[in-house]
């Protein structure tokens, strides 16, 4: 149990330390305002889905919009933070590539 509390901490640690330095990369690239916060509002969910995977594993009965197939079974936690950090990574890959499309050279 200890050791689960603890790779779970270091996962949180290590996701806020990513989305931190990806949103002081882009107040460093842009120098604006606005890029810095729309960097902070998608980091939101890919956060969310990192610190409370569990919880938001076991939400069930949720439908995401009419005609649309309900959440009846649990998610296992370890999935739910893998999409998160599976978002997480690939936004900020995505962001870098779009905004930067020649840096490599």
């Amino acid at each position: 149990m200890c050791r689960s509390i603890s790779a779970a901490m270091l996962s949180k640690t290590l996701s806020a330390m990513t989305a931190s330095a990806f949103i002081v990369q882009v107040i460093i690239l842009t120098g604006r305002s606005e890029a810095a916060f729309r960097a902070f509002a998608f980091a939101l969910l890919p956060l969310a889905c990192i610190w409370f995977s569990n919880e938001l594993g076991r939400l069930t009965g949720v439908s995401m919009g009419i005609g649309r197939p309900t959440i009846n079974e649990a998610t296992p936690g370890i999935f739910v933070a893998a999409g998160g950090w599976l978002l997480l990574l690939s936004g900020i890959g995505f962001w870098f590539i779009v905004h930067f499309p020649n840096f490599h050279n």
